[in-house]
């Protein structure tokens, strides 16, 4: 298992340039009274930070993990704004399955697995996605599969990107 932080810088997994940034609330102290949202008054700080750690890489990556939504949505706003290679953005956290896309950036958030355990079953679907990227490690599809525990119903959505430009 390859771990990734903000320290970690972009590292090569199987010829994709990959970089992660962890939950700035992490705090290794467990579960009891730890928070899961950033305070107002903390995001622009947040933000800041992220978008100074993403323009101080020694080279842009072609996937970014960010567990903060929040803080990936910034970074996406943040990547259409410059010219570049293309970047997806893989997040999670508000346990939400959609995609984003700001011209040739993409976020993806493959919804949960489980996070919210027994207390979510029956209330939300377990879904993942699955990404199809070209040889130039750009995203060509993605498909959101959704299942719902109890019952086992299930679906699947592909999602094509115009890779063509």
């Amino acid at each position: 298992v390859l771990v990734l932080d903000r320290r970690s810088g972009v590292v090569d997994v199987d010829g994709i340039a990959v970089a992660g940034y962890d939950d700035p609330l992490e705090s290794g102290a467990g579960l009891t009274g730890r928070r899961l949202m950033l305070h107002a008054e903390e995001r622009g700080t947040a933000y800041r930070a992220l978008l100074a750690w993403f323009d101080g890489l020694p080279r842009r990556p072609d996937i970014v993990m960010i567990h903060q939504h929040g803080l990936a949505r910034a970074l996406l706003a943040h990547a259409a704004e410059e010219s570049g290679t293309p970047l997806l953005i893989l997040t999670g956290h508000d346990h939400r399955q959609h995609i984003d896309q700001e011209g040739e950036n993409v976020l993806v958030d493959g919804g949960t697995v489980g996070a919210g355990g027994p207390f979510a079953i029956g209330e939300a679907a377990a879904g993942f996605a699955i990404l199809h990227l070209t040889a130039g490690n750009r995203l060509q599809s993605a498909d959101l599969v959704q299942v719902e525990p109890l019952s086992g119903e299930g679906s699947a959505r592909r999602v094509v990107f115009d890779v063509g430009r």
